[in-house]
């Protein structure tokens, strides 16, 4: 846990600024919100409530995706249907449109959840599977030596 203290300062006008320092690093509020959270040990209540968390941040990414996703292709390519009644052209469209809106979405949701490395993995891993090189993708994923990249592999849990 990150010990948040409220240091009030007064300027010259006497005027009360406030600003948020911390006993531990990282110092920055905004540091502290994108850095790497780890899980807890696994099959404890704090780890089980970290899992719900992050179910529910995929669940609002998922439907978010479906509703842009949805006006786009049916407003925007002009093509009516549905994923199950088709016609194939609409569902094509779908998966398309759906394949970049997804992980930008994903990281979205992740970083105002406080959990923008996990996600940032995630949508990295994601997008890559498409013959994008990680490293392309985003620098910090591996652009560290290859001991270190097998440490962050092995310190990554997806649960």
């Amino acid at each position: 846990r990150m010990n948040m203290r409220m240091n009030i300062k007064q300027n010259n006008n006497n005027n009360a600024t406030r600003t948020f320092t911390s006993s531990n690093s990282p110092t920055s509020y905004l540091k502290y919100w994108l850095s790497h959270k780890p899980l807890p040990p696994r099959y404890t209540l704090p780890w089980t409530f970290e899992m719900i968390y992050i179910c529910i941040i995929f669940g609002c990414t998922g439907s978010s995706t479906m509703l842009l996703v949805r006006p786009a292709v049916s407003n925007l390519l002009k093509l009516e249907g549905t994923m199950k009644d088709g016609p194939w052209a609409y569902r094509v469209a779908s998966v398309v449109v759906m394949f970049p809106v997804y992980p930008i979405l994903l990281m979205t949701f992740g970083t105002i959840a406080g959990r923008h490395v996990y996600f940032r993995h995630f949508a990295v891993k994601m997008i890559s599977r498409f013959g994008i090189p990680k490293g392309r993708l985003d620098p910090r994923y591996r652009g560290v030596t290859a001991k270190r990249a097998k440490e962050i592999d092995k310190e990554f849990r997806k649960w």
